[in-house]
């Protein structure tokens, strides 16, 4: 079926007629006939007046310039003269162009000295931890500071915690002896070192404990003294248990 449309065009609060003709059908012919009614929308041009800022009197200018020498902040500055904080903060920036932009936040209960007197402690082999380090700081600064906050000052300087490894307590003598003994064998074969009896062991705990020890150390640092827990064997509180080969 096949269909066209025939407008025919009138004027306003009159009806349109369109004409709907079907085509030449066995069947049927149609015609529908559609009355609209035509709605006109008012148009209403806006008109924008941009809003001027009025300037700031030298009056209240200098009133704040005064107030920001003498350390107030922005809101207490806004409410003793009735200006926004924008404004307040532009003149401020123009007081002192070069100033850097304040990070915000907190300011730090560790001052650079406080820091570094620490971190002195720390790698002099003084102190151990935080806990150790913020018991030194107390006895200096007059506000007390928590563990937490020497930790993130010891962060912030590269600092990490390890768990001390235990080596032997070698003494100067004892280091003399190694080197005399590695001076004296510095020849020898392998033919000779066979004939060595090779022996090992075991230690076994009775009384005490190889619990952890914590300290701070830069990364990459070499183990020290300072890194690492002297050990001394005795027979008191261990077993030893040993295998000749």
């Amino acid at each position: 079926m096949t269909c066209s449309l025939f407008q025919q065009n009138t004027f306003c609060n009159k009806s349109n007629h369109h004409y709907i003709s079907c085509g030449n059908n066995k069947q049927s012919h149609v015609t529908l006939l559609i009355s609209v009614q035509h709605v006109f929308i008012t148009s209403t041009t806006f008109s924008f007046h941009p809003h001027i800022m009025k300037p700031t009197s030298s009056t209240k200018r200098s009133a704040v310039i005064s107030l920001l020498q003498e350390g107030y902040s922005l809101r207490q500055i806004e409410s003793k003269t009735g200006l926004g904080k924008s404004i307040i903060g532009r003149i401020n920036k123009e007081m002192d162009g070069d100033k850097e932009n304040s990070k915000g936040g907190r300011p730090s209960k560790l001052s650079s000295g406080d820091k570094r007197s620490i971190i002195c402690q720390i790698t002099t082999g003084r102190l151990d931890n935080a806990v150790e380090a913020t018991h030194f700081i107390i006895n200096i600064l007059p506000n007390p500071v928590t563990p937490q906050t020497v930790r993130n000052a010891l962060k912030q300087d590269d600092f990490c915690t390890v768990v001390k490894r235990k080596c032997p307590l070698l003494k100067k003598a004892h280091r003399l002896e190694c080197l005399k003994f590695a001076r004296y064998h510095e020849n020898w074969t392998v033919e000779d070192w066979k004939r060595i009896l090779w022996s090992a062991e075991t230690k076994i705990n009775r009384i005490g404990s190889d619990g952890r020890t914590y300290t701070w150390k830069k990364r990459g640092e070499p183990l020290s003294d300072r890194t690492t827990t002297p050990t001394v064997k005795h027979g008191e509180g261990t077993i030893l248990w040993y295998v000749v080969v």
